[in-house]
């Protein structure tokens, strides 16, 4: 555990970029996961281990300390843990937080000048298999901000499968299959259609490998892949 008798707390501020990944080992036994362009900064002090997750997603294995609660904060909620696993992931609407190991709470963290996040409860447990996604988007204060749901197995490998640097899609519309390679990919996909876009398509990828996502639509879904510099335009094929 961490030596309580010497309050003075380790920080760190680590970032990821496009593709690429990190492992964090911190001293008390806890492991930080970071999936690609990710940044977060981590406080330890003999009281308390907090990470900020500033952007992207991260996986924590927490390890088991009463004493010095694991807080993950993340665009004013905060997830707590004394020792479990969990995955956030922040994207630019939405907050997700899925628990594969032990449970965490939700809370909303207090921010000066802030709008509460009202619907998320402060008593709000999360136990394994389930996750909860907190509504980023501005709405009205009495809509519905969060909603907690069970997830099957497959979803959760799905959700898991970034740290193999796989990426898993299950009936997923292409443009959201086409945003997570980006993540991974200094070189862009975009799409020019919206009914392309939101065709739905599955398969199990390599998070680098997005030639073979562009060939596959070209070879068998009537897509025409046009290749300038760092950049691929994917669009249908129109028919004469």
């Amino acid at each position: 555990l961490w030596p309580r008798a010497n309050p003075a707390f380790v920080r760190y501020a680590i970032a990821t970029e496009a593709g690429g990944m990190k492992k964090l080992e911190l001293p008390d036994g806890s492991v930080v996961r970071m999936n690609s362009d990710t940044a977060v900064s981590v406080d330890l002090t003999a009281n308390e281990r907090r990470v900020d997750l500033q952007r992207g997603e991260a996986h924590f294995t927490v390890a088991k300390d009463s004493s010095r609660p694991f807080v993950v904060s993340a665009a004013g909620v905060s997830v707590r843990a004394v020792g479990t696993a969990f995955n956030v992931s922040l994207k630019r609407t939405s907050l997700e937080v899925y628990v594969n190991e032990g449970k965490v709470k939700v809370e909303e963290k207090s921010r000066s000048g802030s709008t509460p996040a009202q619907s998320v409860d402060v008593n709000s447990v999360l136990e394994a298999g389930h996750k909860i996604v907190v509504d980023l988007k501005p709405v009205p204060i009495t809509k519905p901000m969060a909603t907690v749901v069970p997830v099957a197995p497959p979803e959760a490998e799905q959700t898991l499968a970034w740290q193999a640097k796989q990426l898993e899609f299950d009936d997923r519309p292409l443009r959201e299959i086409v945003a997570e390679f980006n993540r991974y990919n200094q070189h862009q996909l975009v799409i020019a259609d919206d009914a392309l876009g939101r065709r739905t398509f599955g398969g199990t990828f390599r998070a680098d490998d997005y030639a073979t996502l562009v060939e596959l639509l070209e070879r068998r879904f009537d897509v025409i892949a046009e290749r300038s510099g760092q950049q691929t335009t994917l669009r249908v094929r129109t028919r004469r």
